[in-house]
């Protein structure tokens, strides 16, 4: 009887650890760094025309659930992924190309 109460009181501690860690997963946001600046991805269209003084694109992917650090890595954007930094933006903003689409990534001010 003993045995089997120590049994289910690892079972649940394992449940309870791993419920944690993907809890604690799911509080990364997707991201692309730019220079040393992580960027949040939206869903956000861009809807202004192209006008980028540079093309940039992905050269690593992580881990989804890590946090990119180098410049051009991401933890959700593909490797290739085309990056562009906007010439007369007054935000932190940087776009993406995605699914043949433009998409807004706003700096991760909560990340600093």
């Amino acid at each position: 009887m003993k045995k089997r109460i120590s049994i289910l009181i690892i079972i649940l501690i394992l449940l309870v650890v791993f419920l944690v860690n993907k809890s604690e997963q799911k509080k990364i946001p997707t991201l692309v760094n730019l220079s040393g600046i992580s960027y949040v991805l939206t869903h956000e269209p861009y809807k202004k025309s192209v006008n980028a003084d540079v093309v940039y694109v992905v050269q690593k992917k992580v881990n989804r659930y890590s946090y990119p650090k180098n410049s051009l890595e991401s933890n959700f954007l593909d490797i290739d992924t085309e990056i562009y930094l906007p010439k007369e933006e007054t935000e932190s903003i940087i776009f993406y190309k995605l699914d043949d689409g433009l998409y807004v990534a706003r700096e991760n001010i909560a990340g600093k």
